[in-house]
């Protein structure tokens, strides 16, 4: 293959083999190492769905095999007609992405660098959140009986440490280490939580009206991934008012004919809608603004590839939504992004959800290079009703598990990464000594495919940080409850 090339992995190829010789189609996901090898590659393209289970061994291909060459994820779903029939315009833009990859040794190896150094920061980062995120609901409690006025103080402590959690998870995404994590949030909450966000990405010229919901509206979504839905909205809104102008995101219950214009099933649904005042999507356009690669950015800014409105779409599609552009009124764009209401929370009072397990005097055994997080997370498990040794080391930790001779531990929590041997090699081990632990495993890689498919492999749990009391305490009992079962 020549210098400058692309591979494409995908589940979907083309039929004819036919088209330039930088770009290579393959079907070889089941397989990629043989795929990947011999190509001299500028960049790979791995087109799967996220939750595809060859998804983590495409990447783990890529990173061993071609360490160095840039990785984009592409939703099959977004490319799986076009890839059936690579069209010329198609081939246009794959080599239009080649030229961005190749302009030089230098060029690609920034990029990667970039990925690299967003990914690490997203883990240092979340192992902080842990430790400010724990420490905050402890002092929080405890303020509760002795000075209830100073509590307003914890709770904006609190929901900063939520806002930066989900900055860590944009820089994950990036990195291309994240894969969606639906769980049951309220519009009502979480909104009013990325305003700062939301402001970050917009001039000074641009003003934002962001009212937060009256009504409580649960639905089930990957936080970050809807987020990023919303960023991706609001830049393009940015991108369309370059002299000033009006974004507003509004979340309501969606009215029955709102939802019958969006072609969705019966039901109850909730509504993002993201309004700007800048001139409009042109009319030749508006029919195909979802389409995959088209864009409707000028060359020079950004990619340009037109992905961005077609994965928010197929994200959404994905949990049962819908995207809607409508032209507005007398001008401007408006994006209402509709998702069902979620029918297990429509009872839920606000922020009802969330309830502490308590154990029993089990043994836990927590294993945690980081002495913040060692720390913290032994006080909780100690407060929970749990019996708690707490080590640093994977080593330290097996010679325990040696000690305790007939009386294993019930649970092990350790982390993945650490220093002379990881939670993964470590899980082994402990499976080979006390065969009835149950494991759980946390890392700062949030929703990486890769560690979540290992975890998965092993048989363990996984618990993402940065953690919470309650999402601590659910993991625990989650884990006992499985190993009780067995």
């Amino acid at each position: 293959m020549p210098t400058d090339s692309i591979i494409v992995l995908a589940e979907n190829g083309p039929r004819s083999g036919e088209g330039d010789s930088r770009i290579r189609w393959t079907k070889s996901v089941s397989a990629p190492r043989e795929a990947l090898a011999g190509a001299d590659l500028s960049l790979v393209m791995l087109a799967l769905d996220p939750a595809s289970p060859t998804l983590a061994e495409a990447l783990r291909s890529c990173q061993s095999l071609r360490p160095g060459v840039p990785v984009w994820i592409v939703p099959d779903a977004t490319v799986r007609e076009t890839l059936d029939e690579p069209s010329p315009a198609l081939r246009a833009l794959l080599l239009r992405a080649l030229g961005v990859t190749s302009q030089g040794p230098k060029t690609a190896a920034r990029m990667e660098a970039l990925t690299s150094l967003a990914g690490g920061v997203a883990h240092d980062l979340n192992n902080l959140l842990t430790a400010m995120r724990c420490y905050g609901e402890i002092l929080h409690e405890e303020l509760a009986e002795t000075a209830p006025d100073l509590r307003d103080r914890t709770s904006e402590i609190l929901l900063a440490a939520q806002r930066a959690s989900l900055l860590s998870r944009q820089l994950l995404a990036f990195s291309g280490r994240a894969t969606a994590h639906p769980e049951r949030i309220d519009l009502r909450d979480w909104l009013p939580a990325l305003e700062s966000i939301l402001r970050s990405i917009l001039s000074e010229q641009i003003t934002l009206d962001l009212p937060p919901p009256t009504d409580p509206l649960w639905v089930e979504a990957d936080r970050n991934q809807l987020a990023q839905v919303l960023t991706h909205l609001v830049t393009n809104a940015r991108e369309a008012m370059p002299n000033g102008g009006r974004v507003a995101v509004v979340a309501a219950l969606c009215a029955p004919g709102a939802r019958n214009d969006a072609r969705l099933p019966a039901g109850d649904y909730a509504e993002i809608v993201v309004t700007d005042s800048g001139p409009g999507v042109a009319p030749q356009v508006r029919d195909r603004l979802f389409e995959p690669f088209v864009t409707t950015k000028p060359r020079g800014r950004g990619l340009g590839l037109g992905l961005g409105l077609a994965t928010a779409l197929m994200s959404i599609r994905k949990l049962g939504g819908e995207i809607v552009h409508q032209p507005g009124s007398p001008h401007g764009s408006v994006f209402r992004v509709l998702l069902p209401l979620s029918l297990s929370a429509a009872g839920n009072a606000r922020g009802g959800g969330s309830v502490t397990q308590r154990g029993n005097g089990e043994r836990i055994l927590v294993v945690e290079d980081d002495s913040a997080i060692r720390t913290v997370a032994t006080a909780l498990l100690d407060a929970m009703g749990y019996r708690v040794e707490a080590v640093g080391s994977g080593a330290e930790a097996l010679d325990r598990c040696r000690r305790s001779g007939d009386f294993p531990y019930a649970a092990l929590l350790s982390d993945i990464s650490m220093p002379g041997m990881s939670g993964y090699d470590l899980a082994r081990e402990v499976a080979d000594l006390q065969p009835g632990t149950a494991v759980i495993l946390m890392s700062g890689y949030a929703g990486d495919p890769v560690v979540l498919e290992d975890t998965r492999r092993l048989g363990a749990l996984f618990l993402e940080k940065p953690f919470s009391r309650e999402s601590l305490s659910q993991r625990v009992a989650e884990a006992l409850a499985l190993r009780d079962q067995a």
